[in-house]
């Protein structure tokens, strides 16, 4: 849903499949495939979608959940591209160009360890998947090129070149990162 700031009254509101949430937001340029969407230059939000959404219940994702990365256009919120997700993100982080998406899979607890999945929008392939650690819980790109991802449990932040879609490591980061924001 977008709203106008000043007045308080809504604008426009994105048509969801019945049952869905939209759990992460992120802004950047239409992706590669708004062409064929009738959608040339602008901006695109971007969301993860959960079908059908979460439950109220303890189990907060029902068994067969789908997840997908859904694009709109920034000014009427109209269809832009959808591509399906084989897990379940916890954060989306775009590339300003809207050529990549970065989604973090992590958890919290548990036996399955988190990672960070680079995702062609062009092709809709991930182009990289690395491990990260449990508890990896934000994610933000620089427009300067770098993809940053929190580890609260490990006082760090670990980094990606954007432009070469490589890992570079990690960086002390002492007091726990739980939120990042990168700064244009």
């Amino acid at each position: 849903m977008s709203f106008d700031t000043q007045t308080g009254q809504v604008r426009d509101q994105a048509v969801l499949p019945s049952g869905a949430a939209a759990t992460d937001l992120s802004l950047a340029a239409h992706p590669p495939t708004a062409g064929s969407f009738g959608l040339v230059g602008g901006q695109a939000v971007f969301a993860v979608v959960a079908d059908p959404g979460p439950s109220l219940d303890d189990d907060w994702w029902v068994p067969g959940t789908r997840f997908s990365l859904m694009a709109f256009g920034a000014d009427g919120l109209d269809g832009a591209g959808t591509w399906p997700l084989n897990g379940r993100p916890s954060a989306v982080a775009m590339l300003p160009d809207g050529a990549r998406a970065y989604l973090l899979e992590s958890a919290l607890f548990g036996a399955w360890q988190s990672r960070l999945i680079s995702l062609d929008l062009a092709t809709g392939a991930p182009t990289r998947r690395w491990p990260m650690p449990t508890g990896a819980m934000a994610l933000a790109v620089s427009p300067a090129g770098k993809a940053y991802v929190a580890d609260p449990f490990g006082d760090r932040l670990w980094r990606v070149d954007t432009h070469t879609d490589t890992l570079l490591g990690d960086m002390a980061m002492p007091g726990a990162p739980i939120a990042l924001a990168a700064r244009p």
